[in-house]
């Protein structure tokens, strides 16, 4: 079987730390001995299906980022490019840097995604153009209101999100011409009429949001075996 041209993955890792507790930005704060987007760049150094990294941040940030990428990227980073004011606008100018078919999003602060996750994302992202990762809602949901949610019908979203390239960069283009603006990027596929892929993972994927996030972040990394005890 003829082997696929790789993905590019390109990451937003511009986070801010306030809520972390950092002065600095938190993909940069250290987790078991090394920054957290160090985690975060391994996963996909080892998987066979990504084969370019573009990183989006600070300015103030760049040097460290290409530094980072050198070290835990596995030899795939290709670039390092200067964000936006939104997530949105910062993962539309990465675009610009990727020049393969297919691209995978992902969160630089969701640092416990395996190769295995990545390795099914982009294999559905070939197949379905637009795909994203999602969980079950677990909780019960309440309406401020009172009223009761049926969770049956909902799902988490989270990335990896995976895309043919140019129907992303279209569903940018259309989003800014309309002044639109979401926290993710499926949901500009969906704006556009396309349909996006749920794949459904029961694995522990955090965003690593507040400073109690870092212990369970740590505990996943441990159990799977990545860090000494």
């Amino acid at each position: 079987m003829r082997k696929q041209p790789p993905l590019t993955a390109l990451i937003p890792a511009a986070g801010r730390g306030e809520r972390f507790g950092s002065e600095q930005n938190k993909v940069l704060s250290e987790l078991l001995g090394r920054p957290i987007l160090g985690w975060t760049l391994e996963a996909f150094a080892q998987c066979d299906e990504i084969g370019r990294i573009v990183l989006v941040g600070s300015e103030s940030d760049t040097d460290v980022l290409w530094a980072l990428g050198d070290q835990y990227g596995g030899g795939k980073l290709q670039a390092v490019v200067l964000g936006g004011s939104t997530r949105q606008e910062s993962v539309r100018r990465g675009l610009d840097a990727v020049g393969t078919e297919f691209v995978l999003i992902h969160d630089a602060a969701r640092c416990c995604i395996t190769p295995a996750l990545l390795t099914e994302a982009a294999g559905l992202t070939r197949i379905h153009q637009a795909m994203t990762l999602v969980r079950p809602v677990t909780d019960t949901l309440m309406r401020r209101s009172g009223e009761l949610v049926d969770r049956s019908a909902l799902v988490a979203v989270e990335t990896p999100q995976g895309f043919q390239t140019e129907l992303l960069r279209r569903a940018h283009l259309a989003a800014r011409s309309e002044g639109f603006v979401a926290t993710d990027d499926a949901s500009l596929l969906r704006r556009i009429g396309r349909t996006v892929h749920l794949m459904e993972s029961t694995l522990p994927n955090p965003k690593l949001t507040y400073p109690q996030d870092a212990f369970v972040a740590a505990a996943l990394l441990r159990e799977r075996g990545v860090v000494p005890d």
